[in-house]
């Protein structure tokens, strides 16, 4: 009888374990597919850009999204170089005549890979 008992009871704990264990499973595959379902940011196509001075003097230019234009982060290219820049579609390359006047601006579109300051340095060739 203690024997019966014994086994009875072993099965009825083994079988307790064996529904705990399947519930757990089954929230985390709720929990899988939840997290496989939520969308995932698109991060823009970065482009690598390059950036030809064609001017002999040097040229100021700002590089990067277009709010930060005015923010003073622009640097002076010196003539004749030739500059790599990773940027995003919808960045601008402007001429700068100060940190706070735009000569000329080129803004980048998907698939461009060159920009060319003409050989007076104020402006673009297209």
């Amino acid at each position: 009888m203690k024997a019966i008992f014994l086994s009875a009871s072993l099965l009825l704990g083994a079988s307790a374990f064996a529904q705990s264990n399947d519930v757990l499973a089954a929230n985390n595959n709720e929990t899988k597919k939840t997290e496989e379902t939520a969308p995932m940011p698109i991060k823009a196509q970065e482009l690598k850009v390059s950036l030809k001075n064609g001017s002999e003097r040097k040229v100021a230019v700002y590089v990067g999204p277009k709010k930060d234009v005015f923010s003073g982060k622009g640097e002076a290219l010196g003539g004749l170089s030739l500059n790599t820049y990773y940027l995003v579609p919808g960045d601008i390359i402007c001429i700068m005549d100060d940190p706070k006047t735009i000569h000329a601006c080129s803004i980048l579109k998907e698939g461009t890979t060159k920009v060319e300051i003409n050989s007076s340095g104020n402006g673009f060739i297209k």
